[in-house]
């Protein structure tokens, strides 16, 4: 009598108890009948949580007006997606423009500040000539 291999297990690990599962493994996969279906889940859902954590960084590395940009093709890329709900998309894109307008004000007094601080600066640098005129009442002046 030829001597028969032990039959595969399932290679899942359990999360909770840390135990791999007895059941034997389907035929040329590595998992069992219960758990192969949850490991496309489990892998799938893997390779959209790295793609999102990529996204992130991307997102990350903009600057606001870049970041809205991005936001606004990508909303308008989906516009067959959200035929159905037209309010979201309409309100999404409003959003986007007041946040676009109030950006843009954000930028234009960031750089008045920035000139308003350079001009203080100079000002500090070149001495005072009015310091030294005697004061004179307005009497004296008529």
């Amino acid at each position: 009598m030829a001597a028969t291999r032990p039959a595969r297990l399932c290679k899942l690990v359990m999360p909770s108890t840390g135990k791999r599962c007895g059941s034997p493994a389907l035929r040329g996969k590595p998992f069992c009948y219960h758990h192969a279906e949850n490991h496309r889940d489990y892998a799938r859902e893997r390779r959209l949580v790295l793609r999102l954590d990529h996204l992130g960084h991307q997102l990350n590395a903009m600057d606001t007006p870049e970041l809205l940009n991005f936001l606004h093709q990508k909303l308008t890329t989906l516009a067959k997606t959200y035929r159905r709900f037209p309010e979201v998309g309409y309100t999404l894109v409003h959003t986007l423009d007041r946040i676009e307008e109030i950006t843009s004000l954000e930028s234009r007094l960031r750089q008045l500040l920035q000139q308003n601080q350079e001009f203080a600066a100079r000002a500090q640098a070149i001495p005072n000539q009015f310091t030294n005129i005697p004061i004179t009442h307005p009497e004296s002046i008529c």
